[in-house]
């Protein structure tokens, strides 16, 4: 079964063993506890770079928005 628009996901886990798996159910990303605020960034503008490649805004507001939440 697949979906229409499937979700953006980041695995945040102290697993490391359920890394590689996670990547065969196309995560965006995978955290491994404990996370610092810079790697968390870095996963939420990849997020933000795959959600704009998959359905490119008409204004980009919504990135805009995200990043202004992050950034403050």
């Amino acid at each position: 079964m697949s979906l229409d628009n499937p979700p953006n996901i980041i695995i945040v886990t102290a697993a490391e063993e359920y890394a590689l798996k996670a990547f065969d159910f196309n995560v965006v990303d995978f955290l491994l506890k404990p996370i610092s605020y810079g790697r968390f960034c870095k996963a939420i503008d990849k997020t933000i770079r795959y959600y704009s490649r998959k359905e490119p805004s008409s204004t980009g507001d919504e990135e805009i928005s995200l990043r202004r939440v992050l950034h403050s």
